[in-house]
């Protein structure tokens, strides 16, 4: 070798050379990945990452984080990648997130130079017990205070939280008078409220859903209008009133933000109403069902134009029968049996009767009377007449 030097001076650069590009050119893979559940709710993982010897000063290395069940579910990407100067990653999942599976990230070092970059670790998490909707209608209402009430179903273990990306202990939801009911404490109209209702076996978590009960809707009549009214919950300032209703079939929609309104009036029409209220999202939305269909009106009144179309043809068909009628029973009377004119000529010229007197005059019947006798008080009874 000592014949050699300048050969081995070349295999020493070749070496060093290979060596500091490798590692001026690739970070090392995070090791040491592992996941833990803080809660229902929060998702921790953490990894290691060694520094390697030689890495330039200015390689300042962020960790790439990457949900690849939302990439793998070709759903909108947002949220999916995460930038992370630290070795601990805690995000929020609910069932609605775990419907498709385990979950599986990735974790990758990058230094500000996207050339630097390291091989992705990978890991799968699955949760403690399957997510299953065991729930349905879950409904937390602010106006009886924060009470809430689900749909019939089996023995339940119910607890809530603030939601957010960190930990925080878990609340028992206090039981009711009712069975299917409980009561929540210490929440805030600025934060949404998550719940997790447990079995031996199943698990479901999700955002509590906000409601209010639906207001009742007073009805009267102002002249030609009517007057819908509704009493607001004190739970909000501002509240949005949606209004559907049927006008004689005709479908109308009316939407205020005001509790009083006037919409025009056809007593010939029944009116049918449903409607709910809700809050603008500001702060934490909240809405009631919709109401169920309220009626109004009877739709007692008369059109002149149909009244008349039906009446007056009745009318004149009566008035026409009358007419008939009376001209058959009195046509002597109407319509008197009068001479020709060569009779009435035919008898002056001949003068045997007075044209203007009748050929016959009509006789009465004569009557048979009795003879009577007159006999004097004087002269004795009156002999029988045979």
């Amino acid at each position: 070798m000592d014949h050699y030097p300048g050969g081995v001076f070349f295999l020493l650069f070749i070496a060093f050379t290979v060596t500091c590009s490798e590692t001026a050119g690739f970070l090392p893979a995070p090791t040491n990945i592992r996941y833990e559940w803080l809660d229902p709710f929060i998702l921790q993982v953490t990894w290691s990452w060694q520094r390697p010897a030689g890495l330039p000063p200015d390689c300042k290395p962020v960790f790439w984080i990457e949900d690849l069940t939302k990439k793998h579910a070709q759903v909108s990407m947002e949220g999916s990648v995460e930038w992370n100067v630290s070795r601990t990653y805690s995000q929020r999942y609910l069932s609605e997130d775990l419907r498709s599976g385990p979950l599986s990230f990735s974790v990758a070092a990058e230094c500000s130079d996207p050339q630097r970059k390291s091989q992705a670790a990978k890991i799968t998490i699955q949760t403690k017990k399957p997510h299953v909707p065991i729930v349905e209608n879950f409904k937390c209402f602010e106006d009886q205070p924060k009470k809430c009430t689900w749909n019939p179903t089996q023995k339940l273990r119910i607890q809530y939280r603030h939601c957010g990306r960190f930990e925080e202990k878990l609340k028992e939801c206090t039981p009711s008078d009712e069975e299917y009911a409980c009561s929540l404490n210490d929440t805030n109209d600025t934060q949404d409220v998550c719940v997790v209702v447990e079995t031996d076996t199943q698990i479901y978590t999700f955002r509590a859903e906000r409601a209010v009960r639906v207001p009742p809707l007073h009805i009267t009549e102002d002249k030609n209008k009517l007057l819908l009214t509704w009493t607001p919950s004190e739970v909000r300032s501002v509240w949005v009133f949606d209004l559907w209703y049927k006008e004689c079939n005709t479908s109308k929609y009316l939407q205020s933000s005001i509790p009083t309104q006037r919409i025009s009036y056809d007593p010939c029409c029944i009116y049918e109403f449903h409607y709910r209220v809700y809050a603008p999202p500001e702060l934490i939305y909240v809405s009631s069902v919709n109401s169920s269909v309220q009626t109004y009106g009877s739709a007692k009144c008369y059109n002149a134009g149909l009244v008349a179309a039906i009446v007056v043809p009745i009318l004149l068909f009566f008035c026409v029968m009358l007419s008939i009628y009376c001209f058959r029973r009195h046509r002597d009377i109407i319509c008197p049996n009068v001479p020709y004119p060569s009779n009435l000529l035919k008898e002056l010229m001949n003068g045997t009767k007075d044209p203007l007197k009748p050929t016959t005059l009509p006789t009465p019947n004569q009557e048979e009377v009795d003879d009577v006798q007159i006999c004097l008080a004087s002269d004795g009874p009156c002999p029988q007449s045979v």
